[in-house]
């Protein structure tokens, strides 16, 4: 059997403690929050940055789910940026609008790679390495950005001078993405204290295992709300100013 195997940009994340929310708030709304990440997707795609302007993206970006692990895809038919901008796109507003409406911990990859996908099936090494970084590697809630991402997209080089604008490097080295660029200004300013003293209390209740994932989020909140006040975070296109 032939499998068509074509280069695409994806990103593969879980969604954290799934199976406590099912436990501690019942299944229905553990299915809703669930639900909700896959709207806010589904109305991400369709738009793209463009220099300071959202205009609509009518080429296909591809999701799939399957319980909590959500699959986001596109085809590299053409300069790798314009397949690799709608993932992030999409990706990052679903994650801060889980983070700030549900308090949502989500941690995955982001891979440029061959792989097949059906109506059926979804195989071939980018998927595959997409979840071995996700499970093995990320361990916090951040999405790891794979180095054949940024070593194989023309666009990471144009965006050295601005290289915080989707991209932080974590402690230990690895490269993440910086999805709390796509949380307007304001709405860091009105709700971000709120919503890490709700993580905290999230975190005072779970287990030593769970507590480091929270403790990591909550730690990347303040720091980024500390250089946001500090001016040194600004607005280029993402999120609001």
């Amino acid at each position: 059997m032939n499998v068509d195997l074509k280069q695409y940009a994806i990103c593969y994340f879980d969604v954290l403690g799934t199976t406590n929310r099912i436990k501690n708030e019942g299944i229905e709304a553990a299915i809703g929050n669930l639900w909700n990440i896959a709207y806010a997707l589904d109305q991400n795609i369709y738009y793209r940055i463009e220099g300071n302007k959202t205009i609509p993206d009518p080429r296909p970006v591809i999701i799939k789910s399957f319980t909590d692990n959500f699959l986001i895809a596109r085809e590299i038919q053409e300069p790798p940026f314009y397949a690799i901008d709608p993932v992030f796109q999409a990706v990052g507003r679903a994650i801060v609008q889980s983070l700030f409406m549900n308090r949502m911990l989500i941690r995955g990859a982001v891979v440029v790679g061959k792989m097949h996908i059906d109506d059926n099936s979804i195989l071939g090494p980018a998927i595959v390495e997409a979840h071995r970084i996700e499970n093995s590697v990320a361990v916090y809630p951040r999405i790891i950005v794979d180095h054949s991402v940024m070593e194989k997209l023309p666009f990471a080089i144009a965006w050295k001078r601005n290289f915080d604008l989707y991209f932080f490097e974590d402690y230990d080295g690895a490269i993440c993405f910086n999805y709390l660029r796509f949380v307007s200004k304001s709405l860091i300013e009105e709700k971000a204290e709120s919503v890490i003293s709700e993580l905290k209390t999230d975190r005072d209740r779970a287990d030593l295992k769970e507590k480091v994932k929270y403790n990591w989020v909550i730690n990347y909140m303040d720091e980024f709300r500390q250089q946001m006040e500090e001016g040194k975070i600004h607005y280029s296109g993402i999120g609001d100013s």
